[in-house]
């Protein structure tokens, strides 16, 4: 898992270019809640993440500016989120069973994810107690 926190595109570009220092990885904990000012796309494309978890709130993060060149990162199957982003609409949002807390008013969500030795994890939504399984990088 790659957890970068507050670090902004302009740093995080640095990791990647012009060597991939990272490598790739299973789970992106997208810096800066997923704010466009986070968003480096060479960072995005060159970690190969099978998620992306976006730990926003309903109106901070989740730029819908950030979305586009999140979807198209290499690897990724799906994007998890804490919050539906208000701001966003359906363009802007992963779909419901994905969000944690999907009207401004809850706040007691959350997402979790679970490792397992062979190298699968599994994530799953509290609000709903929907989980997906994502199998270890071949």
């Amino acid at each position: 898992m790659l957890d970068l926190a507050d670090l902004e595109a302009y740093v995080t570009r640095n990791l990647v270019c012009p060597n991939n220092l990272i490598g790739d990885v299973d789970v992106f904990n997208v810096n800066v809640h997923g704010q466009i000012k986070g968003i480096a796309p060479e960072l995005a494309n060159a970690i190969h993440a099978k998620v992306m978890l976006l730990g926003n709130g309903s109106r901070k993060g989740g730029d819908p500016q950030s979305w586009p060149i999140l979807r198209a990162a290499p690897g990724l199957e799906d994007i998890w989120q804490a919050h539906f982003t208000v701001a966003g609409g359906v363009d802007a949002n992963a779909p419901k069973n994905f969000i944690a807390n999907v009207d401004a008013t809850e706040h007691g969500n959350w997402i979790q994810v679970s490792a397992e030795s062979d190298g699968s994890f599994t994530v799953t939504n509290s609000r709903n107690h929907f989980s997906k399984t994502y199998q270890a990088k071949k």
